[in-house]
């Protein structure tokens, strides 16, 4: 069984390290985490770049910085 962890998000880069954290101490790998950005204007981008680098289960998806919609528009993108 593979669960996905969804997190929409918006210039809210200073929490997801602690995501991220409990995310890869979990002992339960059969997950994704999949990231979308709500167009933030902070450096969410390139923070979340740097985990997917790190780890073939995390995905990253950016909607333009000019459709700030929330987090519903976020799950339907």
């Amino acid at each position: 069984m593979k669960i996905t962890v969804f997190t929409p998000t918006f210039n809210r880069a200073y929490t997801l390290d602690k995501l991220y954290q409990s995310l890869i101490n979990q002992t339960f790998k059969e997950f994704e985490w999949l990231i979308v950005d709500d167009g933030s204007s902070d450096n969410t981008e390139n923070l979340v770049n740097s985990y997917v680098d790190k780890d073939i289960r995390f995905n990253f998806f950016k909607r333009p910085i000019d459709r700030n919609k929330g987090a519903n528009a976020c799950r339907n993108f």
